[in-house]
């Protein structure tokens, strides 16, 4: 990403933050050489060249790092996922082998909009989203997984924040935009009305079969899904992690911690639901399992770092650093190839 614009730290006279306003500097991304330096091609609103694509509507600055994907396992990144502090999320398509400068056809676009303009929807982004390529119901595709928080202002309990999975149906690398080189249509962008509200988790805690499949089929013809963060001013202040289609992250609550030893900035909670469904999907006993098991309090003060995936011994799976406990383990069976080079 290009930076992170102060502009977004700026406060009002009772020291609650503003509603966010463009920024003038970090929006953007660039690729460069990285023995060199050299810039090899950037996406930012300046002026387009062979060297920068022009990106309309693109006002709000770039902290976290982009999301590389390699679509179609050919060794070679061809698309770009990259969030920004109002919200949006942005696709950089790359097909083929060859830089814009040497006459590649690459496009960007806005895949989501998911913030506002009033203060309980004044979203941010600011830390890298999760994509995972995937099939759930016969239906392939890239899970975008990101949560909203607004860092600079932790212990704000004015917006209304999610964590969202968004579902990317077209897996294909292409140029989108109107022309005869860059003829893929640009979809118009997904907003929050678009998803599929799980924060009520009926998929899981519904007490008849007719009335799961009824919200199965809602979930299937949406554009994915949105958890709505139900404590005052709780917000994800950090990256995801997903293994085996379990998501995890944490949450920050501000006030009062529920921990008797903590200095009382505050409260911690670990997640870990379906990726598909948002379903509890570790805490609670199999089959037994309802809305209040998608988390659990985590002891200790302050604003913890982000879920770290370990792949141990005999195929145990350990996510290390929520779980009260210190690790959640899953029986992902991750096998090892070996890898040969040679230097002259």
């Amino acid at each position: 990403g290009a930076g992170y614009d102060e502009n977004k730290d700026a406060s009002g006279i009772d020291d609650s933050p503003l509603v966010g306003t463009p920024d003038s500097v970090g929006s953007g991304m660039y690729i460069v050489d990285y023995e060199s330096g050299e810039l090899l091609w950037s996406a930012t609103p300046a002026p387009g060249s062979y060297l920068n694509y022009s990106v309309i509507g693109l006002e709000d600055s770039v902290p976290a790092e982009v999301t590389p994907l390699d679509s179609d396992g050919d060794g070679l990144i061809d698309r770009i996922y990259f969030v920004d502090t109002g919200a949006n999320i942005w696709r950089v398509d790359m097909p083929g082998k060859t830089l814009p400068s040497n006459g590649g056809n690459w496009s960007v676009f806005k895949l989501a909009e998911l913030g506002g303009e009033v203060a309980a929807d004044d979203r941010r982004f600011y830390h890298r989203m999760d994509v995972l390529q995937t099939k759930f119901n016969n239906v392939n595709y890239d899970a975008l997984v990101v949560g909203s928080g607004h860092r600079a202002h932790p212990a704000s309990t004015s917006v209304d924040d999610y964590m969202f999975m968004i579902k990317d149906t077209e897996i294909n690398s292409s140029c989108h935009g109107n022309t005869e080189d860059c003829a893929t249509p640009v979809p118009d962008p997904i907003d929050i009305f678009d998803l599929y509200d799980v924060t009520d988790n009926l998929i899981q805690d519904s007490s008849t079969e007719a009335s799961i499949q009824a919200q199965m089929e809602l979930l299937m013809n949406s554009k994915g899904w949105k958890l709505e963060l139900e404590n005052e001013g709780e917000k994800i202040l950090g990256e995801p992690s997903t293994v085996d289609g379990t998501l995890v992250f944490s949450s920050f609550v501000p006030g009062q911690s529920e921990d008797d030893c903590s200095i009382g900035i505050g409260s911690q909670y670990a997640y870990a639901v379906h990726l598909h469904t948002a379903a509890a999907a570790y805490w609670g006993e199999d089959g037994d399992r309802d809305k209040g098991d998608r988390r659990t309090f985590i002891k200790g003060s302050g604003i913890f770092g982000d879920p770290g995936i370990y792949y141990g011994e005999e195929n145990v799976t350990q996510i290390i650093g929520l779980d009260p406990e210190g690790i959640i383990q899953h029986d992902f069976k991750l096998k090892a190839y070996g890898t040969h080079w040679y230097e002259e």
